[in-house]
């Protein structure tokens, strides 16, 4: 298998998993724990600008400081990488 392949692959594994912590958020808004997880999957699964917005949701909710800055610093290498 190639490792295009196998991305693609990959990603349709996450189909699940994306289906399961959309509805977790339609059933608890107001989590940025949830938000932040969905934002991972939509990562792992090519969605970066997904990705980067439930990200700044998560940022919003999160109420303690080191999860603030996790979440701005992957927010930060995201928008860094969508530069180059």
């Amino acid at each position: 298998m190639t490792a295009s392949a196998g991305s693609i692959t990959g990603r349709a594994n996450l189909k699940k998993p994306v289906e399961t912590l959309e509805q977790a958020i339609k059933l608890s808004p107001g989590d940025p724990a949830i938000l932040d997880h969905l934002a991972d999957v939509y990562l792992e699964s090519g969605r970066t600008a997904d990705a980067i917005k439930t990200y700044r949701k998560a940022l919003e909710l999160f109420e303690e400081e080191k999860d603030r800055n996790r979440v701005q610093e992957k927010i930060r290498i995201l928008e860094e990488q969508g530069k180059r």
